[in-house]
C-alpha cells in the first residue's frame, strides 16, 4: 500500500504514522508544521490490521516544487514494480480546507498515470479537516467540490478522514473510529494492484494519444489538401 497528496504539506506522512502507530514524538514518516514538504524520497513502514501485516510506503507529494511531478510518478512507479504481490490501496491524501479547481487536475493526473484498473484500489483520504467535518462524515462530503465528489463515485465511494491530532488526541474516541474506518476500507478492497496492470494502462495511454495524434494530423492534412482544391 503506498500514499500520494496533491499539495505539500497535505498530512500524508502525518497519516502513515497514525497507521503504523508511530508515536508522535518517535515519527517514523517526518513531518513538519510548516507548510512545505517533508518527505523527498520514497520510505516504508509495516502496518497491522487485524495481525495481518501490511507494508506502507510514503511517496513525495505530487506537487513538490524542487522534484516536479513527472520524476515524482516515476518514484510511485518504482514502488509499484517494487511490490512483488501488488499494491493493495492506494491512499490519496487531499487537504480538507483545499478545495480548489487544481485538484481536477491533479485527479486526471493520477487516473491517467496510474491508468483505469487502479480506481479498484484507490481511497481518497481527507486531513486536516475541521471537528464538525471529522465528527459529522455527510457533512464533510457536503463541503466537497463537485470535481472530487464524482471523483468519489468513481473510486466506489472509499474515502475517509484522517484526524486532526490538534483537535481530537490518539486516546479519544472519533480519532479511533476514523482510523478504523481507513483501515476496514484498506481490508474491503479485492484484489490488488499489479505492475501488469500498470504497464498495460501506461501502454494503452501512450497508444491512444499515439492513436489522437494520428487522425488529427489526417484530418488537418485532408483540410490543406480540400482547400488547395478549391
Amino acid at each position: 500500500m503506498f500514499k500520494v497528496s496533491y499539495d505539500l504539506g497535505a498530512g500524508k506522512s502525518t497519516l502513515g504514522n497514525f497507521l503504523v502507530g508511530a508515536p508522535q514524538d518517535n515519527e517514523l514518516f517526518p513531518t513538519s508544521a510548516k507548510m512545505e514538504t517533508v518527505t523527498k524520497e520514497c520510505s516504508a513502514g509495516i502496518m497491522l490490521i487485524d495481525d495481518v501485516q501490511y507494508n506502507i510506503v510514503d511517496t513525495p507529494g505530487l506537487f513538490d516544487t524542487e522534484q516536479g511531478s513527472t520524476p515524482i510518478l516515476e518514484k510511485i512507479s518504482e514502488v509499484v514494480n517494487k511490490c512483488a504481490h501488488g499494491v493493495k490501496a492506494i491512499l490519496i491524501v487531499f487537504e480538507a480546507q483545499r478545495f480548489t479547481d487544481e485538484q481536477r487536475n491533479v485527479l486526471d493526473k493520477i487516473r491517467t498515470f496510474l491508468g483505469k484498473d487502479a480506481t479498484n484500489n484507490i481511497i481518497l483520504v481527507f486531513s486536516k479537516a475541521n471537528r464538525v467535518q471529522t465528527n459529522n462524515r455527510n457533512v464533510m462530503k457536503r463541503d466537497c467540490v463537485r470535481t472530487v465528489s464524482s471523483f468519489i463515485q468513481v473510486i466506489g465511494n472509499r474515502w475517509g478522514i484522517s484526524p486532526n491530532p490538534d483537535i481530537f488526541p490518539p486516546d479519544e474516541e472519533t480519532f479511533r473510529v476514523r482510523l478504523r474506518e481507513i483501515k476496514d476500507l484498506i481490508v474491503s478492497i479485492q484484489g490488488v494492484y499489479t505492475t501488469t496492470q500498470l504497464e498495460k494502462d501506461r501502454e494503452l495511454m501512450k497508444f491512444m494519444a499515439a492513436t489522437a495524434f494520428t487522425f488529427i494530423t489526417a484530418f488537418v492534412t485532408f483540410g490543406i489538401l480540400d482547400g488547395g482544391a478549391l
